[in-house]
């Protein structure tokens, strides 16, 4: 079962019909994974979503157009999802993207396409749909001794010129450490990678997340 995260637009009684945006999604990557199986669930107007504290909680949530006001990909590589966009159009579903585009090594951020391709993607995805439904995420930062600050300042930089005009905003955070993201670094450091964990609080991350503001484009920090 794949995961979707749903936002309640309103708080209404038990007797009214729930308006929502279906987050598709901040636990995985269906749009590069599972685009086939989100699709399926649309034409049949329906998933079911698991409570991730208690997976014997199931609830069925509404995709049938009526009930959703829109949709939100979360996505590092969109690409598969792009020849499923004309039906989502055509059945009036309004959506929209968040691009984490980032250049990392492949040690940091494994199994994806070269950077090259990622940005066409990202450029057919806005000449598509629109630059202000493409929101570019560069996060998480991560501060190590494979990506230091200076890394990041002209990785940030070369990406901010080449999705010039292709996007309205930029979204950059640095890396929180929840338990996953400490058994990652476990497997980093057999590689001898380090992680600067105080890099989170250093005044150079602080220029990192508001280097954006440099850019054309608007800007949130996170």
């Amino acid at each position: 079962m794949r995961s979707l995260r749903v936002w309640s637009r309103t708080a209404p009684s038990l007797e009214e019909q729930r308006s929502v945006i279906i987050s598709a999604s901040r636990r995985t990557d269906i749009p590069a994974l599972y685009h086939q199986w989100f699709m399926n669930r649309i034409r049949d107007g329906f998933c079911l979503v698991p409570n991730p504290f208690n997976r014997k909680q199931i609830s069925r949530v509404s995709l049938k157009v009526e009930d959703v006001d829109a949709l939100v990909f979360w996505s590092k590589n969109p690409h598969p999802m792009l020849k499923h966009l004309d039906e989502l159009d055509r059945l009036g579903y309004l959506h929209c993207f968040l691009f984490t585009l980032n250049d990392y090594p492949s040690e940091l951020e494994p199994a994806l396409p070269d950077l090259e391709e990622r940005i066409r993607t990202f450029k057919l995805l806005a000449e598509k749909i629109g630059p202000k439904r493409v929101i570019w995420r560069y996060d998480p930062i991560v501060i190590s001794s494979i990506s230091p600050f200076t890394f990041h300042e002209q990785r940030f930089e070369r990406l901010s010129r080449s999705l010039s005009g292709y996007t309205g905003r930029v979204i950059v955070s640095a890396v929180s450490y929840y338990r996953k993201t400490e058994r990652r670094l476990g497997e980093l450091a057999k590689q001898g990678i380090t992680i600067h964990k105080n890099g989170v609080d250093h005044p150079e991350m602080l220029a990192l997340l508001f280097s954006s503001e440099s850019n054309p484009s608007d800007s949130t920090t996170a």
